[in-house]
């Protein structure tokens, strides 16, 4: 507001009020300039935490759930799940001779109940093993023989079954190095200590990385992978734990770099698939054929919705012209008609993303417009999927066990932790037990 310079009208007193009075306005018109900057410091600081890919957990305070009605449970029609009864190994019965209350001589029992019950072995003591390498030399040849016992293991004071117990037990499991010795020595009174637990699981990595390097190979040439990034804390410092996936094969990685790099490292420079992936702009970066995720940018719109009108209308257009692709494919129609489909989505999804908008809807048409036709890859790529929770899903596992470890030392403990979950993770996307495929590749048989 002007100042006001002139007081010939007034009194002394009414000058002097206003005077004050101007002094008072100057002085809310700072405090309140002060804390218009510190709400929008603040409202920034909160999208970290209150976005829409921020997952529950992370929220700072969670919406009210609407009230469920109706009974807990399954839902009417849902096909219920009984455990088959196994086939039992052996029978115990108790017979008994004479009546414990007339001690009267008793025949054959007039009824038979059969319980059938799974048990359990007792925990058996660690046994251990002097395992003896005989060499010989044979008197046509020369050459020197050595006899090694298929049970041996490759490397180690351990045998290959201790191994992988406290291999499956850290990274299946989830249990930090110290609940693994816990176990052990409860169950088979097996003395460790946390650092030798992780020097096993260390050389359990070095068995298993030819295996790693070979899913590798795999991803190169498999002709769609899922990619996702999370971040991850080494010595207290930010890196990336990164995932590709594709239908049979896991691969995880923790780099210090967020960048393109990353991703020519697993899949070369020339990826001749689809990759599925949020908006990332290391994926752009890329190049080659993209499928954006469907589930981010939809995510996005409905947050928005709430608040913004233009925002649900658009989400809800949107939703309907993904669920209508999705029925249109689920008959499973051939390429001609694939393409037909293809033709009509993108028509529709221009017009929709044609008016200019304002605002935060604004952005989020803008970032479509930016994705072109990235969004409707999946239609003429068969077996592509429309979103990305495949990797999402594939990443749980190591969230889980980040929250539960908090940081990994070095970048050799990185590796560790990425070749021994990949390995997991891939034995049991193909439907294979962890122990009966990891045992045998620590044998030396």
């Amino acid at each position: 507001m002007p100042r006001l310079r002139h007081y010939s009208s007034v009194s002394k007193a009414q000058e002097s009020r206003i005077r004050e009075l101007e002094r008072q306005l100057e002085l809310a018109q700072e405090e309140n300039a002060k804390l218009k900057a510190k709400i929008a410091e603040l409202e920034r600081r909160l999208l970290q935490f209150e976005n829409p890919h921020t997952p529950p957990s992370l929220r700072v305070k969670a919406k009210k759930r609407p009230p469920k009605h109706g009974k807990p449970g399954q839902k009417p029609g849902h096909e219920g799940f009984t455990r088959l009864q196994p086939i039992p190994e052996r029978t115990e019965r108790v017979e008994i001779g004479t009546c414990p209350h007339c001690r009267a001589r008793l025949g054959k029992p007039v009824k038979v109940e059969r319980d059938v019950i799974e048990e359990m072995p007792e925990p058996q003591p660690a046994e251990v093993i002097c395992y003896e390498t005989l060499h010989y030399r044979c008197h046509r040849c020369g050459r020197e023989i050595v006899s090694v016992h298929p049970d041996k293991p490759k490397s180690g004071r351990f045998g290959a079954n201790a191994q992988t117990m406290m291999t499956l037990k850290r990274y299946c499991s989830r249990l930090p190095h110290r609940k693994v010795t816990e176990t052990m020595r409860e169950e088979h009174g097996f003395t460790i200590t946390p650092a030798t637990v992780w020097n096993t699981t260390k050389s359990v990595a070095g068995h298993l990385k030819p295996g790693y390097d070979e899913i590798v190979r795999m991803l190169r040439k498999s002709p769609f992978v899922h990619i996702d990034e999370t971040s991850y804390k080494v010595d207290g410092k930010k890196w990336w734990h990164w995932v590709f996936t594709t239908g049979d094969a896991t691969v995880f990685a923790i780099r210090k770099s967020r960048g393109v790099k990353v991703i020519r490292e697993f899949l070369g420079r020339r990826y001749k698939g689809v990759i599925v992936s949020d908006g990332l702009c290391s994926y752009a970066s890329y190049g080659g054929k993209r499928q954006r995720c469907w589930a981010h940018i939809l995510r996005e719109f409905k947050e928005l919705g709430e608040k913004d009108l233009t925002a649900k209308v658009l989400h809800d257009e949107l939703r309907k012209l993904y669920d209508s692709i999705n029925e249109a494919l689920s008959k499973g129609p051939p390429p001609e008609e694939r393409r037909g489909i293809y033709k009509k989505a993108k028509e529709q999804l221009q017009w929709l993303l044609a008016a200019n908008r304002r605002g935060r809807s604004g952005e989020l048409v803008r970032k479509m417009r930016k994705g072109g036709d990235n969004w409707l890859t999946f239609i003429l790529h068969p077996g592509v999927e429309p979103t990305n929770n495949r990797a999402e899903r594939a990443l749980r596992e190591g969230i889980v066990l980040r929250k539960i470890i908090g940081t990994l030392r070095n970048g050799v403990g990185a590796e560790v932790h990425a070749i021994n979950m990949s390995m997991i993770a891939t034995w049991k996307q193909r439907g294979e037990n962890p122990y009966r495929v990891l045992k045998p590749l620590l044998c030396c048989g």
